[in-house]
């Protein structure tokens, strides 16, 4: 009876432990928790996507009923941030298009993290370096008249709006730097840019100041990446002037020529004529204005609008003064004495 009492016994004890065990601790059937991750490109629309397998457990109670459970979560993270995710039984996916053009300079690291219905985690990342630094370049064509200033910007792509900003300022001589316009620009190809369209009129130099300036040209992406690029460039607008005093009886037919530098907004210059009589003050006796950037003829009496009567004059040595002012105020004047 002992021996038949034993061996009843043990197959029961050996069934008892392992439903206990089931029903506490479970079965995995597989370990094959994972996650993968994968960013494409750096520029404009960059895909973005995470997927995550989750490992099933069996679980089974004292009465050898038995349940399977695969399910799990997928969590998606940008350098620290979580910015979405997904679950799901057996697996789960999620994905998203990326911005470029608004993210900030630099590397970005994205981490996939899978988490199973027991706590099992399995990680995944990715990298990419956003670089939208612009190109921007410009042309002074000339320094008289309309500068004809323009050049030619290139952009990372922005899906959600304009690529970047130009901005033009200018530097007269040691001042501080002026900001005379800036417009906005689509498209990531390189684009030309003019002056005149973006502030809305020419660069006129008749009316700058005299000296060494500095056009500077600024180029900022949408993400505030920004790149400058300076031109000097010097204006001189010192006219030209010269006389001739025909003669010193009757009418002297004092004569000349001018010649001015461009002026696109206006006259380019003006001619003042003067006399000093002996050793007094110089007294004007007219001026006018004159438009054209080419040598220009004038006469005393086209200027005064009379003759220069030589025989009212007093007696003496006298000078004559020709005076020559630009549009930007500049000027020059030559002396011609006479008796």
């Amino acid at each position: 009876m002992k021996r038949f009492t034993h061996t009843i016994i043990h197959p029961i004890l050996s069934f008892l432990f392992v439903a206990v065990f089931c029903s506490f601790v479970g079965v995995s059937t597989a370990y094959a928790t994972s996650a993968s991750i994968t960013v494409s490109g750096n520029e404009g629309a960059i895909p973005l996507s995470a997927s995550a397998t989750f490992s099933a457990y069996t679980h089974c109670d004292s009465s050898g009923n038995c349940v399977t459970v695969n399910s799990g979560t997928l969590h998606v993270y940008q350098d620290n941030s979580c910015i979405g995710g997904s679950s799901g039984n057996g697996s789960a996916d999620w994905a998203t298009t990326l911005n470029g053009g608004v993210m900030s300079q630099g590397t970005h690291t994205f981490l996939a993290i899978a988490t199973d219905s027991e706590g099992v985690t399995a990680t995944s990342d990715a990298s990419i370096v956003i670089d939208n630094t612009p190109d921007v370049s410009a042309v002074i064509g000339k320094t008289e008249g309309d500068m004809n200033v323009h050049g030619t910007v290139d952009f990372k792509e922005n899906i959600a709006g304009y690529e970047g900003t130009v901005y033009l300022y200018i530097q007269y001589n040691t001042g501080g730097f002026s900001c005379y316009g800036y417009k906005h620009y689509e498209g990531s190809a390189p684009t030309d840019w003019t002056w005149e369209e973006i502030v809305g009129s020419k660069l006129n130099t008749g009316t700058m100041p005299q000296g060494n300036h500095t056009l500077r040209v600024l180029a900022t992406a949408a993400n505030g990446t920004n790149k400058s690029k300076d031109y000097p460039f010097t204006i001189d607008n010192t006219p030209d002037v010269s006389a001739v005093i025909g003669k010193t009886e009757g009418d002297m037919n004092v004569h000349g020529t001018v010649d001015f530098k461009e002026n696109i907004t206006g006259y380019e210059g003006t001619v003042y004529l003067y006399i000093q009589y002996n050793t007094g003050g110089f007294s004007c006796y007219g001026y006018k204005h004159y438009e054209g950037s080419a040598p220009t003829d004038w006469t005393w009496e086209g200027i005064v609008g009379s003759k220069l009567n030589a025989g009212t004059m007093p007696q003496g040595n006298h000078t004559l003064r020709v005076s020559a002012t630009g549009a930007n105020g500049t000027n020059k004047f030559k002396d011609y004495p006479f008796t």
